[in-house]
């Protein structure tokens, strides 16, 4: 009886082992036919949209020198009563000048500016 009832479960065992494996298996995505080349099926295309370029501060603006302006203290021109001339060298705002005339002589005048 015991050899009966062993034989009557390895029986079993061996059914039960052979219906698993004659179950379908559940289907792969790829499927077992074709020829895979190794492309995702999954396409990544670019966003909808550029993204928003990074803040940058703007440039400091260039520097440019104050334009030049000579010191109020010194002028550049000669004031003699008819006649108004430029100084060769610039004087003080003040000091006696002359501006040289028509008859080739010399005016007196005052420096301004």
């Amino acid at each position: 009886m015991q050899n009966l009832a062993r034989k009557a479960l390895l029986t079993l065992a061996a059914a039960a082992t052979l219906a698993a494996a004659a179950l379908p298996a559940p289907a792969h995505a790829w499927g077992r036919v074709g020829v895979f080349v190794g492309v995702s099926p999954f396409i990544i295309g670019a966003p909808l949209y550029d993204p928003a370029p990074g803040y940058y501060a703007p440039p400091p603006p260039p520097y440019y020198p104050p334009p030049y302006a000579p010191p109020r203290h010194i002028g550049f021109t000669c004031y003699a009563r008819p006649y108004e001339c430029p100084l060769e060298h610039p004087k003080r705002v003040g000091k006696p000048c002359a501006c040289l005339a028509l008859n080739g002589g010399a005016i007196p005048g005052t420096v301004i500016q």
